[in-house]
């Protein structure tokens, strides 16, 4: 009986609880409650209420008065101090937004001087090896020496530097700079420059803690104002005994000296304390030595284009960046870490050739002088074997297409023979980055690239490469002769079939997006050398991703198929297009609906059957349904699209019928003016077409009442041109006036369909299933076709803004 008791939930009483009490805090918005209770919450003893009210400290300070403001700016140091290191984590995050905030309190200057103060107070500790930062302190205040106390530490200063601005953030930065310094040249503290390093692991954190700080204040320092006094602290860190400071000065030397480049004497510096570590006696200091060689071939090259307009003359500039480049690449990487007998050094250092060879001046000095030597240990790279070979050819793979356009067609010959042994590896990631740097290697020699082994890779490994092919197919069609097109074409349906049995619904459905979105560029790539065939082809692979099982897929593809369409019946005005597409943009990404509506009603806008209010097929599932669209009226049985209705009867209706707030009659003098403001801008091509548009209404018009398809009147008028086009009967077919619209729409299509050539033949194949989507009623359909539409004023907006 007792345990039964025990186990029962307590009675509930009748007495009234704050909101902060009993575990309520979760509904409480700390922002706006009184600053008293959350400088008394900050305080409690109660750690859940401590984490929850620090979250409002800072909104507190921009409601505070003078005295509020001053006793919440108390509270930093105790929170700081703090043995949770949530709370410690969480006030850091809080001193951020105070420094960003302290414009909207009533003493700026006291809050960032608060700041600055508590922060710096953190900091020293972590410098001095014998304090508490660095080891020494144990409980509450030993958690500064916790990585992630570290990391966010850093982080605040970073965003504290940014928001107080640099009058206040250099003295800030300098004196910490200065507690640094002392540390380094401490005597048994961190390793004075010639003592060789001690301190232990206390004196190693130490300093760590010091090239951390040199790395956010270089960002914060112009070079003036004590930059490069910061950035060559790391120098003499480069001599300490613990090698994980050394390590880290090695990866850390690009970042210093990245925006003093171009200053006299910084590449200097930046040389006298890398070379010590490139023939350092631990490989792992070489390993890293290594790794940084090509963001600092990168430097040393950018050091002339920043230099050449500023101290010295342009060629003085380029001369000083080849002979530094020359420096590090060939007496460093090649003469230094590429021989190292550590397998571990050399694999760190071919992985760098690729970037090293790409961060070349174009130089004539520069490029004879390095790059032969370069080109060879690269292609010796792709042929690695042993340990570290597989990372050693993905990173040649990824940095291919780089080195063949740094080195030009006249070394295609070398580079080809590197090309096919990384063809002929069996590890993907691979393989895909070299398909995706082939289509730019291409351009020096499209044949010598694509044909033979990256033809035999697609048609028998196409499993592996799919990604990569997908994205680069129109690409390496652009510079393809006409018969390696029609071989390449050839891995079409393989890309855009639907997924394998036991792959799940979807299966890997991301190569078949990438796909679907380059479709457009294809046809294009293809149709004037590879001919109509081709483009058919192209188009069949269109319409298969028109029918893929995931949603975005579809719409991918159906935008894509309206590109298509485009070129070979362009619709009949550029210039609506543009404004129609423009204005379906701005309904989609602002809330300003009614605006438009307005605009539209005003003849300043285009009117359409309802907002083009793309959003909603974010929200749309694979079958196409949209719950949201369910309480839309639908039209009367009969009734032709709102678009439509307007476009036939050249009127917007009297006030209250069709414009209820009598916005058409206040926006001319004349009926005719009225009407014409109603109606829109009309291209004169579309007058053949508004018979066509109403002997179709009827068969469209379960189109007209769904709002978020926004499909206009040239938009349907359009549609009916280009299945007139294509041979294919209109919507409507077989009623008395459907044969009088296909004729029209001939009419106008015949034009663009001479100008788009072989566009035709994918015309041809696109449209039964353009008449399909344009007379089915299912919403899947609906919005395939309006993404059709889309695209196709897309395109047409690409191709009209110049006449616009």
């Amino acid at each position: 009986m007792a345990r039964g008791k025990q186990n029962s939930e307590p009675e509930e009483d009748d007495l009234e609880r704050a909101p902060w009490e009993d575990g309520a805090m979760a509904v409480v918005d700390v922002t706006s409650v009184p600053v008293e209770v959350v400088h008394k919450n900050c305080l409690s003893n109660d750690l859940t209420l401590r984490l929850t009210y620090i979250k409002g400290l800072a909104s507190a300070a921009t409601r505070a008065n003078k005295r509020e403001l001053t006793k919440l700016l108390e509270v930093l140091g105790p929170l700081l101090e703090d043995e949770a290191v949530g709370v410690r984590l969480e006030t850091l995050q809080q001193l951020q937004q105070l420094a960003k905030l302290a414009h909207a309190t009533v003493a700026p200057d006291d809050v960032c001087e608060a700041v600055e103060d508590a922060l710096e107070a953190q900091i020293r500790p972590s410098l001095d090896p014998g304090g508490g930062g660095g080891g020494g302190r144990s409980g509450a205040a030993g958690t500064g020496a916790l990585p992630m106390v570290r990391e966010e530490l850093l982080a605040t200063l970073d965003a504290a530097c940014a928001a107080l601005g640099p009058p206040r953030a250099a003295p800030l930065l300098m004196r910490l700079h200065r507690a640094a310094s002392a540390a380094v040249e401490k005597a048994g503290g961190v390793g004075a420059p010639g003592a060789g390093g001690g301190g232990g692991k206390a004196g190693g954190d130490a300093m760590l803690m010091a090239l951390s700080l040199a790395a956010v204040a270089v960002r914060h320092l112009p070079a003036e104002r004590g930059g490069l006094e910061v950035a060559a602290l790391a120098g003499r860190m480069g001599r300490h005994g613990d090698l994980r400071v050394r390590e880290a000065v090695a990866g850390v030397l690009p970042r210093l000296y990245e925006r003093y480049a171009a200053s006299p004497g910084a590449l200097d510096d930046l040389f006298s304390a890398y070379e010590p570590l490139c023939s350092d006696s631990v490989w792992s200091v070489k390993q890293a030595a290594a790794r940084a060689v090509g963001e600092l071939a990168q430097l040393c090259g950018g050091s002339a284009a920043a230099g050449g307009g500023t101290t010295a003359a342009p060629a003085a500039a380029e001369q000083r960046a080849d002979s530094f480049q020359s420096r590090l690449l060939v007496q460093l990487l090649l003469g230094c870490l590429l021989p190292s007998k550590s397998q571990w050094v050399v694999t760190a250092a071919r992985q760098q050739l690729g970037p090293a060879i790409a961060a070349l001046r174009p130089g004539p000095a520069a490029l004879a002088e390095c790059l032969p030597p370069l080109l060879e240990a690269f292609c010796a790279a792709a042929a690695a074997v042993g340990q570290g070979a597989v990372e050693v050819k993905r990173a040649a793979a990824e940095s291919f297409a780089d080195v063949a356009v740094k080195a030009g067609a006249q070394h295609w010959p070398q580079l080809q023979p590197a090309f096919a042994r990384l063809l002929a590896s069996s590890d993907g990631p691979t393989l895909c980055s070299l398909l995706a740097a082939a289509s730019e290697a291409a351009a020096e020699a499209a044949v010598a690239v694509v044909s033979g082994p990256l033809l035999e890779v697609l048609r028998s490994r196409l499993h592996l490469v799919a990604p990569a092919a997908s994205g680069a197919l129109a690409g390496l069609l652009e510079v393809c002769p006409a018969e390696l097109q029609r071989e390449m074409l050839q891995v079409l349906p393989t890309l855009s079939a639907p997924p394998a049995a036991g792959t799940g619904r979807c299966g890997d459905w991301r190569p078949r997006l990438s796909l679907a979105a380059s479709l457009h560029a294809v046809v294009r790539a293809v149709a004037p050398a590879a001919g109509p065939d081709a483009a058919a082809e192209v188009a069949r692979c269109a319409l298969a991703l028109c029918a893929d099982p995931v949603w975005a897929v579809r719409r991918a593809a159906a935008e894509q198929v309206g590109r298509i369409l485009a070129d070979a019946v362009p619709p009949a005005d550029a210039a609506g297009a543009l404004r129609i597409a423009q204005a379906q943009e701005i309904s989609a990404s602002s809330s300003h609906g009614p605006v438009l509506q307005d605009a539209a009603a005003a003849g300043q806008l285009p009117r359409s059957t309802g907002p083009a209010d793309t959003r909603h097929d974010m929200a749309r599932g694979d079958d196409g349904t949209d719950s949201s669209c369910s309480t839309r009226r639908e039209p009367e049985e009969g009734a032709a699209p709102a678009g439509l209705q307007r476009r036939q009867t050249g009127d917007g209706g009297p006030a209250g019928e069709g414009d209820p707030g009598g916005r058409t009659q206040r926006s001319g003098g004349s009926g005719e003016s009225a009407a014409n403001a109603a109606a829109g801008a009309r291209a004169p091509e579309e007058a053949p077409l508004l018979s066509a548009a109403s002997a179709a209404s009827e068969s469209l018009a379960g189109y007209g009442g769904d709002a978020v398809l926004g499909i206009t009147g040239s938009q349907w008028s359009w549609v009916l041109r280009a299945l007139g086009v294509a041979g294919a009967e209109p919507v409507g077919g077989g009623g008395g006036g459907s044969g009088d619209g296909r004729e029209a729409a001939a009419a106008q299509g015949s034009e663009g369909g001479e100008q788009a050539g072989d566009s035709l033949a994918a015309l041809a194949v696109i449209g039964p299933w353009l008449r399909s989507v344009s007379g089915q009623h299912s919403r899947a359909d609906k919005m395939l076709l309006a993404a059709c539409c889309r695209g196709a004023f897309a395109q047409a907006r690409k191709g009209g803004a110049d006449a616009v």
